[in-house]
C-alpha cells in the first residue's frame, strides 16, 4: 500500500510540475547561463519551497485558501510585478545576443549564486499556481488517500519535485556544452516569452476574481 501510494504521489507531483511555466523556465534559464553554484542554489530553493508547501497541503492548509479571493489577488499582483520586468529583461537579452553569450561557454563564468536567490524565491512564493498545485491539489489528493498511505504519497510528490528540478539543471548544462551560445539565446527568448504570457494570464485571472 505504501509503495503504491508513494508511486501515485510521485506520478501526480510530476504531472503537476512538468508543464512549462515561469518557475520551470527560470530554472532552465539559470541552468543554461549560470555557474554550477548558481544552478545548485536555484534547485535547492525551489525544491525546498515545493517540499514545504506539499507538507502544508498534507497538513490541511489547502482549506485556508478556500474562499479567500483577496489572498489570490494579492499573489497574482505580486506575480505580475515580478514577472513583467523579469520577462522584458530576459527577452531583451535574448534579442540582443552577440558577444554577451560567449562567456556562457566558459565554465562557471556566468551569473553568480547571490543573483539568483531573489528571483527564485519570488517565482516560488509569489506564484499562485505553485500554491494551487502543491497546497490545494496535492493537499486534497493526500487527504483523499487512506491514512497509512498519506505520508508515502506526500514523500513521493516531494521526490518528484526534486527529480524534475535536478533534471532541468542537468539538461541545461548538457545542452549548453553541446550546442553552445545559440541555445542560450533561444532559452532566453523562450523564457522571456513564457514569463510575459504568465503575467498576462495572472492579470486576466485577477480581473476575473475582482469582477
Amino acid at each position: 500500500m505504501s509503495l503504491a501510494a508513494g508511486a501515485s504521489g510521485f506520478a501526480l507531483g510530476l504531472a503537476l510540475i512538468t508543464p512549462i511555466g515561469a518557475q520551470n523556465a527560470y530554472v532552465l534559464r539559470t541552468a543554461v547561463r549560470s555557474s554550477r553554484a548558481a544552478i545548485a542554489t536555484v534547485i535547492a530553493i525551489v525544491t525546498s519551497i515545493d517540499v514545504a508547501l506539499i507538507a502544508l497541503g498534507a497538513l490541511g492548509a489547502g482549506a485556508f485558501l478556500d474562499g479567500r479571493d483577496w489572498l489570490r489577488v494579492l499573489l497574482l499582483v505580486g506575480g505580475i510585478v515580478l514577472l513583467t520586468p523579469l520577462g522584458v529583461r530576459t527577452l531583451r537579452e535574448g534579442l540582443r545576443g552577440g558577444a554577451d553569450y560567449a562567456s556562457l561557454l566558459e565554465a562557471d563564468s556566468a551569473v553568480a549564486p547571490r543573483a539568483v536567490i531573489g528571483p527564485a524565491l519570488a517565482l516560488s512564493l509569489l506564484n499562485p499556481h505553485v500554491y494551487l498545485d502543491t497546497v490545494a491539489i496535492l493537499g486534497s489528493a493526500i487527504a483523499a488517500t487512506e491514512s497509512e498511505g498519506r505520508l508515502p504519497f506526500a514523500i513521493g510528490a516531494m521526490i518528484a519535485s526534486a527529480v524534475w528540478f535536478i533534471f532541468l539543471g542537468v539538461l541545461g548544462r548538457v545542452v549548453l556544452r553541446r550546442y553552445g551560445a545559440p541555445v542560450a539565446r533561444a532559452v532566453d527568448l523562450l523564457s522571456g516569452t513564457i514569463m510575459l504570457i504568465v503575467a498576462l494570464v495572472f492579470a486576466v485571472e485577477a480581473i476575473r476574481i475582482l469582477n
